[in-house]
């Protein structure tokens, strides 16, 4: 049995070739050959990694990881699934919970096989999938996403950790800790997908034995939700969280989206106020998509799109938060020395059940950009902004981010462009250079000097949608986003677009 001091150091001596400073899997996994299997067009693979720092004096096993991964192992990004407190008996082992595009890595969770042969004083230690035994869960997560490699895992590509309820909380806390124990895939994490998780477990665990059975003399304050996205630890993790208000199990605490909107992280959620894992009748919020829309993701190598203090938030023991804003990351969406392009719009979502109430058919939201690289965010830099016919400037304070307030999105299914410039004279921005200030050109996007309007709706020829009758909505029709529905007509049995 290898002692915890022989352990230690093997993780500060092993740093092997881009898979974190957890150490080489190769010295703590056991991959037997013949428990290799297919589970529909997906290959898995049954290890064991040592557990003996987590084990109770006088015990020793192995805890069982599986890896799902495409058959001939094409290179995809890497989930971490962490399963619930009931569930791990048979999630760590079961070839389920396969995810189209990912290699999915699922663990057992430390009190594996089971909880009683952990027991101290008649107490079950429950870690949440933070601390187990005193000793943070997070070493094994690091080599598992490096073993993850060897099935096909990009070690570039991101880190997803998707949660439920137990393993829910275990997310949000891995998201904090996973840096603190190996910084290179602490630094992938990407995507923190949560179900019904407690949802700021050190508020609500301040003086629990089984937490403290569990987690010892750990430092709660790296776990600190508030404090990590304070000190800026959390920027470039996307978070989507779904539970319920109701929830005797788990503490869905509202207070968690707040502590994102104050700190700008870049989070998604919705909930009910049903009982765990029972979805309240009558209730019409999304709950299992991870993005709030088709075209909408995050890569970690991409801009971050964070919105905050959006007038369409429903925070009460029903509803949602960031709900209907959506971004493009299509070929628009770019990052750029001359410019920041990002598609955004909103979907009004009416009839939403219980005591929700529909949204507004317009938004005011802050939108934040993070991880720009290319176009010059230096602080002190001025940049002119574009978003329809609203324009504005900005002064950068923080290097690789910029954020435009206050923006106004009317429901629609179609996209307009949030656009982020240098302009050569800041204090009069000329953005299509046709000799009319952002402000006052009439198509701000389309260069034309002679600002001609045949229908004097306000919307210069060049870009309107319905140059002979006016519109000023611009109002797109249902049948071509490119001809304006008061140029619509139906003739002879077919819909035809009268724009000249």
């Amino acid at each position: 049995m290898k002692t915890l001091l022989s352990l230690l150091v093997c993780l500060v001596a092993s740093q092997a070739f881009g898979q974190g400073t957890s150490g080489d899997p190769d010295d703590f996994f056991d991959c037997p050959p013949g428990e290799v299997g297919t589970y529909g067009a997906y290959n898995t693979s049954q290890c064991y990694v040592d557990q003996a720092p987590y084990v109770p004096p006088g015990g020793y096993w192995n805890h069982p990881v599986v890896f799902l991964h495409e058959q001939g192992n094409p290179q995809a990004d890497i989930q971490i699934l962490l399963s619930g407190w009931t569930t791990m008996p048979t999630t760590c082992t079961d070839p389920n919970f396969w995810e189209d595009g990912y290699v999915v890595v699922k663990p057992c969770a430390g009190h594996w096989p089971d909880v009683t042969l952990h027991q101290v004083g008649g107490i079950n230690p429950m870690g949440w999938w933070g601390y187990f035994s005193g000793l943070s869960n997070s070493w094994r997560l690091g080599l598992a996403a490096s073993q993850a490699v060897a099935y096909g895992g990009d070690p570039n590509g991101g880190l997803t950790l998707l949660g439920f309820s137990y393993g829910g909380a275990g997310v949000i806390l891995q998201s904090m800790l996973l840096r603190q124990a190996d910084s290179y895939w602490g630094n992938q994490i990407e995507v923190v997908h949560s179900y019904l998780p407690h949802t700021l477990f050190v508020k609500n665990f301040p003086n629990d034995p089984s937490v403290d059975l569990a987690w010892l003399n750990a430092d709660k304050t790296l776990a600190d939700f508030g404090l990590q996205a304070q000190q800026g630890n959390l920027d470039d993790i996307y978070y989507r969280v779904t539970g319920t208000s109701g929830d005797a199990v788990s503490d869905f605490d509202l207070q968690f989206f707040s502590l994102c909107n104050q700190h700008k992280i870049a989070c998604f959620g919705t909930w009910h106020a049903g009982v765990h894992s029972i979805l309240a009748p009558g209730i019409n919020l999304p709950f299992l998509e991870r993005f709030p829309g088709p075209d909408s993701n995050v890569d970690i190598g991409a801009m971050l799109v964070v919105f905050t203090n959006s007038t369409a938030n429903h925070l009460g023991p029903e509803g949602h938060y960031n709900l209907g804003l959506e971004w493009n990351m299509g070929p628009d969406y770019v990052d750029s020395a001359a410019e920041v392009t990002v598609p955004l719009r909103y979907r009004q979502k009416t009839n939403l059940g219980g005591t929700i109430p529909d949204q507004p058919s317009t938004v005011t939201v802050d939108v934040t950009m993070r991880r720009v690289q290319a176009l010059d965010t230096t602080p002190g830099t001025q940049l002119n902004w574009l978003f329809g016919y609203q324009t504005g400037l900005v002064t950068t304070t923080i290097d690789g981010e910029v954020t435009v307030a206050g923006l106004n999105i009317d429901n629609s299914e179609y996209y307009e462009d949030l656009i982020i410039y240098v302009a050569a004279d800041p204090n009069n921005p000329d953005y299509d250079n046709d000799g009319w200030v952002d402000q006052l050109d009439n198509c701000p996007l389309v260069s034309n000097p002679a600002q001609d309007d045949v229908d004097s709706d306000g919307v210069g020829d060049a870009c309107d949608n319905c140059i002979s009758i006016a519109n000023p909505d611009q109002t797109p029709s249902a049948f071509d986003e490119t001809c304006g529905a008061a140029c619509v007509t139906m003739w002879c049995g077919g819909t035809y677009c009268i724009n000249q």
